[in-house]
């Protein structure tokens, strides 16, 4: 009997073949596990750099010298932390008050916030003579449907009606932080500040923001639901109108305000109103993209066309420009050439909203003279802000840097208003107001009793 193993089976050239396919499998095998090793390397070394504050550091200076509008000093920059580029702990900022540094969980906060994605209770506050008044209710929030409006005063807060403390914003701040999410609460308010008011119910949720409200002398309109998406017909709170105006209010340039700019706009057209009173007052502004957007609505190209045209002009560091443009006119689907239309603004209106004022005259849809700025203390101007800001994302880390990159110019004028704003030097119309907010909006009064009777 004879007992042979497999190898003394085979031919030489067979053998040498599988001994070629072993290496080359050994060599896969041997490649596959060193990708793996260096990959977790490459991970960890990625990791830990990314999240160390020096990492950090290096990564908002790179960001800086490449993008930031102005020019800083090489060697001011290699020595500064971050305390000295924001401003952080009472250091003086080597960067404009605009930028500004977000850790993770801050952008996406921001990113939230922009798409109109809320959470609280939808109340901004201002301290005038030592009173608290409420400045904005975000629309479709909880203080909105609680009732609330810009302009009142607020007295106390609490548990229950019968459990009030008196309201102090940093007191009222930490209550509402430790309250949980479908919580409900009392604020006590009231329309003057010379009466104690009543108690409205609020419950901190998360909630979609409203951007627009739109008003005649007959209906209010405003955008209610989970994603604010249900255009909701409601009594007015302007029924001074004259009957062919109707009352339009921006607050920012942010979320979903482009489509439902459109939706009340078609009551506009569909009313066959012909007066429209477009209240940007407070409005900050927000994102170049909803600029253009909206922008489409009330410029037309002065050949009369539905064509494409620049809304800004934009210039950074070295010169380089762009131009930022909508898609297409569409003002003659809801105006015609005798459709008057009117700008509120104050001190307030800024960035986004100046740069729509100002394609809106260069366009000759609007005139100086048609621009009513609050005056407030005896000053009457917008703003002052013709440069914009861009947001970078460290997609290592998921933090985030938003500088102020480049100056913004008027689409055919090519004025940037930076640091003078519009004022009646332009020939804007001053009008006194009673502050950043009024209740009864004395000075919306006055501008129908003076120009619209």
């Amino acid at each position: 009997m004879h007992n042979f193993n497999s190898s003394q089976n085979q031919s030489p050239t067979q053998s040498q073949s599988d001994n070629k396919i072993k290496r080359i499998l050994l060599c896969v095998l041997l490649s596959l596990v060193l990708l793996f090793v260096g990959g977790l390397s490459g991970y960890a070394i990625c990791f830990y750099a990314g999240g160390s504050p020096a990492y950090t550091l290096g990564w908002v200076k790179d960001m800086v010298r490449k993008h930031y509008y102005l020019d800083l000093p090489e060697e001011q920059l290699k020595a500064a932390q971050m305390d000295d580029l924001f401003g952080y702990n009472g250091a003086q900022a080597l960067l404009d008050d605009y930028s500004e540094y977000y850790t993770p969980q801050q952008y996406r906060e921001q990113q939230a916030y922009r798409a109109g994605n809320q959470e609280g209770v939808g109340l901004s506050f201002m301290q005038i003579d030592g009173k608290t008044q409420i400045y904005r209710v975000n629309g479709n929030s909880p203080a909105e449907q609680s009732g609330l409006r810009a302009g009142m005063y607020i007295h106390a807060y609490g548990t229950s009606a019968q459990s009030l403390n008196s309201f102090t914003s940093s007191a009222f701040s930490s209550f509402l932080n430790a309250l949980p999410d479908g919580q409900s609460f009392v604020l006590q308010a009231s329309e003057s500040d010379q009466s104690q008011g009543q108690c409205y119910t609020l419950t901190r949720q998360s909630y979609t923001q409203n951007y627009v409200f739109y008003a005649d002398g007959e209906y209010g309109y405003r955008f209610t639901g989970e994603k604010a998406e249900t255009l909701t017909k409601t009594h007015t709170w302007l029924s001074f109108l004259p009957q062919d105006t109707a009352y339009l209010r921006l607050d920012s340039f942010y979320g979903e305000a482009a489509e439902q700019m459109e939706d009340v706009l078609e009551i506009f057209e569909q009313t066959g109103k012909s007066k429209l009173i477009f209240d940007l007052r407070n409005n900050g502004g927000g994102l170049l993209s909803v600029l253009c957007d909206i922008a489409q609505y009330f410029c037309m190209p002065t050949d009369g066309t539905a064509r494409s045209f620049p809304v800004s002009l934009i210039e950074y560091k070295g010169g380089r420009q762009s131009v930022y443009s909508a898609s297409e006119s569409r003002y003659l689907e809801f105006f015609t050439p005798q459709t008057h239309i009117t700008v509120l603004a104050n001190v307030n209106t800024a960035s986004a909203s100046e740069a729509l004022i100002g394609a809106m005259l260069d366009y000759q849809t609007l005139d100086y003279e048609d621009v009513f700025l609050a005056q407030i203390d005896g000053v009457a101007k917008t703003y002052g802000k013709g440069i914009m800001q861009s947001t970078f994302e460290n997609v290592l880390t998921g933090a985030a840097v938003k500088l102020t990159t480049a100056t913004l110019r008027w689409p055919v004028g090519n004025r940037c208003i930076q640091g003078v704003g519009i004022t009646p030097e332009d020939g804007a119309m001053p009008v006194f107001s009673n502050g950043y907010v009024d209740y009864n909006d004395g000075m919306l009064q006055q501008i129908i009793a003076d120009y619209f009777a």
